[in-house]
């Protein structure tokens, strides 16, 4: 029986070759490789919080709900590295526990870091910015199955750019 993915709002559903979940690194890496390897789509999801069908496809589902932990704190520079499925709820809980927290934030706590950066999820107020623009980057990409080491910083303001992503994993 094929696996069957739907969004948060139950709007948008698709039965990919398979939903995998990885927990690391290497384990994330290994699927896209093996996607590209049999040339198969890949699309990434985190919380499923968009109601558009960007998550939908007949290759692989890479949930991201068990690539959630905090690699690193640097609490003197405000930098956390975090893994990109980690959710909003998570990451506050754990920059609270440290002293830090993020200056804003929007709504929806059980969106992805990954998920609010690429969807530029914003917060209130005129003089604050979008969860992206508390980013140096924006988590970890993948391409082809090849890591690029990046990072993400708290209360520092680096721009990125915010969009869809459609080839690389964030």
């Amino acid at each position: 029986m094929a696996a069957t993915w739907t969004n948060w709002a139950g709007n948008q559903m698709s039965r990919p070759t398979s939903i995998e979940h990885p927990s690391t690194e290497e384990a994330l890496a290994a699927i896209v490789r093996g996607a590209a390897t049999h040339k198969r789509r890949v699309k990434v999801v985190g919380s499923g919080h968009s109601f558009t069908s960007i998550a939908v496809t007949d290759g692989a589902v890479i949930a991201l709900d068990r690539y959630q932990q905090v690699l690193g704190v640097d609490v003197e520079l405000r930098q956390v590295t975090v893994q990109a499925g980690i959710t909003l709820e998570r990451l506050n809980d754990e920059l609270d526990r440290r002293g830090l927290a993020m200056a804003n934030l929007g709504d929806i706590a059980y969106q992805t870091v990954s998920g609010a950066i690429s969807t530029g999820t914003h917060g209130t107020g005129s003089a604050l910015t979008g969860i992206a623009d508390y980013t140096g980057t924006s988590g970890k990409t993948l391409r082809y199955g090849t890591i690029h080491s990046l990072f993400m910083f708290v209360s520092t303001l680096l721009y990125v750019a915010s969009a869809l992503i459609r080839f690389d994993v964030v």
